[in-house]
């Protein structure tokens, strides 16, 4: 295991008892018994146990996360949740067998109230979640001194545009931005793509190039209908 993913294993098993401590410190009103604690030290093992290997084989610490997505937010949400599902369903399991589920005298071993796992799940996702999105803009948002920022028109306001442009906003193209998009479909023109104007068609290329100051042309038309020679030419000039 190299040094990266041995740190975000450390930093994640922090993320879950942090997300327990809070999850019982809030139900119980910041008024938690001893006996709450010791449930709560004896299922913090377990959780970390269900928790960390449910996100070790997502893959999610195979992740480039200057690249982090909704893939990465799915990742973290179903091993968050099957980690506190299991280990919810354990220490039922534990209970039960040990017969002291509907015992109200004698404590239970691990099992919590069921509102502990649920908080504990939120603010569990939220952390792990946030940590790696902030590393992705954080990446995205690293400028060099001295470098300017590229300017970026995108040809295309399709799918292929719109893979484009999320790149160029995941910084998969370094210090650049994309600023305005071209298509020649009516119903395409006067909207935008995440947040990027679709500002005509293709035959305003040049003037479009001189207002915006593009510094590149990205052509992303997956199934050209026709020839592309006049539309590269105006690109180049």
């Amino acid at each position: 295991m190299d040094k990266k993913k041995a740190k975000w294993l450390l930093l994640d098993a922090l993320f879950i008892a942090i997300g327990l401590f809070i999850s019982v410190e809030f139900y119980f009103s910041l008024k938690v018994s001893p006996v709450r604690i010791t449930q709560m030290l004896r299922t913090l093992p377990l959780l970390l146990f269900t928790t960390l290997l449910s996100l070790w084989f997502s893959g999610i610490y195979k992740s480039l996360l200057r690249y982090a997505g909704v893939d990465t937010f799915i990742q973290a949400i179903l091993s968050t949740l099957a980690g506190t599902g299991v280990t919810y369903l354990i220490s039922l399991l534990i209970s039960l067998i040990s017969g002291i589920y509907t015992d109200p005298v004698h404590p239970q071993l691990l099992l919590m109230p069921r509102p502990v796992y649920f908080i504990q799940w939120v603010i569990t996702l939220a952390l792990i979640t946030i940590a790696r999105f902030w590393v992705r803009y954080r990446s995205a948002g690293i400028r060099k001194s001295g470098e300017s920022q590229k300017r970026f028109l995108v040809i295309g306001a399709g799918y292929a545009g719109a893979t484009v442009i999320r790149d160029i906003q995941n910084g998969r193209y370094g210090n650049a931005v994309a600023v305005a998009v071209l298509d020649d479909d009516p119903g395409r023109q006067n909207s935008a793509i995440l947040r990027v104007p679709v500002v005509g068609g293709t035959e305003d290329i040049g003037g479009v190039a001189d207002e915006y100051k593009i510094d590149e042309i990205m052509i992303a038309i997956a199934t050209p209908k026709g020839d592309l020679t006049d539309l590269l030419n105006a690109a180049i000039a």
